[in-house]
């Protein structure tokens, strides 16, 4: 069965099981445990963009549905409401999700946001305080777009000694070559900020090679714009919006210096204040990567709450400063996000290893 097939196969599983309401026992069950879902970007492709990224988005219309099923069983709560739950400060929650977007993309706020409003449903956004002032597309996002431009005028690229050439302009391939490109270059350079310029002097030579740039376009797309200082002092003062922290240059922490997070944990911290008028008390750890290093220092720094990547669900006792999170997906369907959200997927996906 190919990878459609099987994409086909899990949706119409996923459906029958939710309509047999294997869904709401497993909610039943688990109804203490808090929800805390990942989002990135949240957009629409539309006629006349002038690309598409390679990295998965979710669609708008898609992201409107998920939450319409949604908010007839759970209750959308705020990470101020996880941390008073988690940390014994109020009453345990029932049936609760908290919807956390990163990055700092200005579709989170200008699409996704009027969606939150349709449902009254809380969201923390984790931005970067570097982008917003460079104006500068991320490291990733800027070179998944001149790659794409690449692969359509057959250029060889090399990084690392290694060529890489794209042969082919088909997405699928193109996108196979990219992560095989980030692979390497994580294996080539281990250290952070030497991996993330290595990157960017690819991008930079292919920006040359091909007269092609994302920057160029950066203000005006759906996609890769990040939000402005002026416009997150705004969004801060939105009943429904909260302002966290995802460092000043999506820093991953365990790979850097404590000097480097320190100065990333603070320096984010109080710019993204003085921009709100607001405290910053949670923290996304960039690629959800972190350590007891980085723990320590987000705690030294003043945050009350930092997420992970970790896949899992929050309970009383959790601890504040590493709280697992539960990947929305850009693909499933209502009842697919259904089955993760209410403990479904996770409980049978523990029977199929046992029975391995």
């Amino acid at each position: 069965m190919g990878a459609t097939g099987r994409s086909e196969y899990r949706k119409v599983t996923c459906r029958t099981l939710d309509a047999l309401g294997l869904n709401r026992l497993m909610r039943a069950r688990n109804r203490y445990d808090i929800r805390v879902l990942t989002l990135h970007g949240v957009s629409t492709v539309t006629r006349g963009d002038l690309w598409e990224p390679l990295r998965p988005q979710l669609d708008v219309r898609l992201f409107d549905a998920i939450l319409g099923k949604l908010s007839k069983s759970y209750d959308f709560v705020s990470m101020d409401r996880v941390l008073a739950s988690i940390t014994g400060k109020s009453e345990p929650m029932k049936n609760s999700i908290c919807l956390t977007f990163d990055d700092g993309y200005s579709n989170n706020f200008r699409e996704a946001l009027p969606v939150l409003e349709k449902y009254e449903a809380p969201g923390t956004f984790y931005v970067t305080s570097g982008n917003p002032v460079t104006r500068e597309p991320f490291w990733f996002d800027r070179l998944d777009y001149v790659l794409q431009e690449a692969a359509r005028q057959g250029a060889e690229l090399e990084i690392g000694g290694r060529r890489f050439d794209f042969e082919s302009d088909k997405r699928e391939d193109v996108s196979r070559k990219y992560v095989e490109l980030r692979k390497f270059a994580k294996r080539q350079f281990p250290r952070e900020q030497e991996f993330v310029d290595s990157l960017n002097d690819l991008a930079e030579k292919a920006e040359e090679m091909t007269g092609k740039a994302l920057k160029s376009i950066f203000e005006e797309d759906h996609w890769s714009r990040i939000v402005t200082p002026d416009e997150l002092s705004q969004y801060a003062s939105h009943p429904l919006v909260t302002i966290g922290s995802h460092t000043v240059n999506h820093l991953r922490l365990s790979f850097a210096s404590s000097e480097s997070i320190a100065s990333e944990l603070e320096e984010s911290k109080t710019k993204l204040e003085a921009w709100t008028g607001r405290p910053v008390l949670h923290f996304a750890y960039p690629n959800g990567d972190f350590d007891n290093r980085s723990i320590q220092a987000v705690r030294d720094a003043g945050y009350a709450t930092a997420v992970t990547s970790d896949a899992g669900v929050n309970r009383v006792g959790q601890n504040p400063l590493s709280m697992p999170r539960l990947d929305f997906g850009y693909t499933l369907d209502s009842a697919e996000v259904a089955t993760r959200v209410s403990g479904l997927e996770s409980f049978l996906l523990r029977l199929r290893s046992r029975g391995a």
